[in-house]
């Protein structure tokens, strides 16, 4: 799986998108702003899912226009659904797998930061929005591309 980590925004949230090189299929996470370079980020892919982690506003800002352009179904936890523009195409729900190819992401209820939070865990990579904030707001942190 190829990892793509993308600081996004005025508040440079993570968005990731996580690509299977074997299918080309990708799942973007927290589509937080910038639609343009997300879109660019997934344009050689078919972007399978489109994932919330939670759904404060500095998670979704992007979320309409790649969700209109790509067309992928749009996941969150419906404790955190009243957050979107338009309804969810499906609920994310504790224990859920979610495939594409052979990736397959595990689905963990996290509330806390928010009633609706989850969590998406694939092997040892757990992609976590805003469950596990290090150093609080403001980190300084590395851009990048990772590959697993």
């Amino acid at each position: 799986m190829k990892i793509k980590k993308l600081e996004v925004g005025f508040f440079e949230n993570n968005c990731y998108i996580l690509i299977n090189p074997r299918t080309r299929e990708s799942v973007i996470i927290d589509p937080a702003a910038e639609a343009k370079r997300i879109l660019g980020e997934t344009r050689e892919t078919t972007v399978r899912y489109i994932l919330i982690t939670h759904g404060h506003m500095d998670h979704i800002g992007a979320l309409e226009e790649v969700r209109n352009h790509t067309g992928a179904p749009v996941g969150i936890h419906e404790r955190d659904a009243h957050g979107l523009k338009e309804l969810p195409d499906f609920p994310l729900e504790d224990g859920q797998t979610l495939a594409f190819g052979d990736i397959t992401l595990k689905v963990l209820h996290t509330p806390g930061h928010s009633p609706g939070g989850v969590c998406f865990l694939t092997g040892k990579i757990l992609f976590s929005g805003d469950t596990i904030f290090p150093n609080g707001p403001a980190t300084q942190s590395s851009r990048g591309q990772m590959s697993v």
